[in-house]
């Protein structure tokens, strides 16, 4: 079956890097214990525009041990996962210019996503970024993916043009329940391996 526009998730797929937390810890000896219960629970609520990301880190960031300003760590954090898929993004370029479309899907504030559409040129490389915190609701909702296919058919686009690749098992099924064809992503050969069983690649 042709397909004419993709969907690709942004972390750990079309960007590379480990967890902000962990690199937290490395360098600022502050303890993932205290780190991700705030991430766990608050966090989940600025990923779909619930609450202000920069407003809650403002909160807990004396106890967590961080003496500088709230900007200052959300420029340590973007920019230690400001490492983009090299080979992925050469791969979706080339087949921006035989026509393809190309649209990420992600789980992220308003804050990074600003940071990954501008600092990273994510806005340029793909044709639309659907994020959880302008939709309110994460993949794998059913929400999300409805959100996302009534854009795309306001370009043209119908459920049965899209593939989707996402690195997380969950979002794939979910969005395989709600009709579009997914695939989970592990690495750039499985990406390369489908992208050629459906096109001229």
């Amino acid at each position: 079956m042709n397909k004419k526009c993709f969907l690709i998730d942004a972390d750990w797929v079309s960007i590379n890097s480990e967890f902000f937390t962990t690199k937290l810890e490395k360098d600022y000896w502050i303890p993932l214990g205290k780190t991700l219960v705030f991430f766990k629970w608050v966090f989940q609520d600025c990923l779909v525009g619930k609450k202000d990301l920069k407003e809650e880190l403002e909160r807990v960031l004396s106890y967590w041990g961080w003496t500088d300003w709230v900007e200052a760590l959300l420029e340590f954090w973007f920019e230690n996962e400001n490492v983009p898929n090299q080979e992925l993004l050469s791969v979706i370029k080339e087949l921006k210019e035989k026509g393809y479309a190309f649209f990420l899907a992600t789980n992220n504030e308003k804050y990074r996503v600003n940071f990954i559409s501008e600092n990273m040129w994510f806005g340029r490389i793909f044709d639309q970024i659907f994020n959880s915190a302008a939709i309110w609701h994460k993949k794998p909702e059913r929400e999300f993916y409805e959100f996302v296919c009534d854009e795309l058919s306001k370009l043209g686009f119908s459920k049965e043009d899209i593939l989707f690749f996402d690195d997380d098992e969950e979002n794939v099924v979910g969005a395989i329940k709600f009709g579009i064809e997914s695939v989970l992503y592990y690495w750039i050969k499985s990406f390369n391996d489908k992208i050629g069983t459906i096109l001229e690649f």
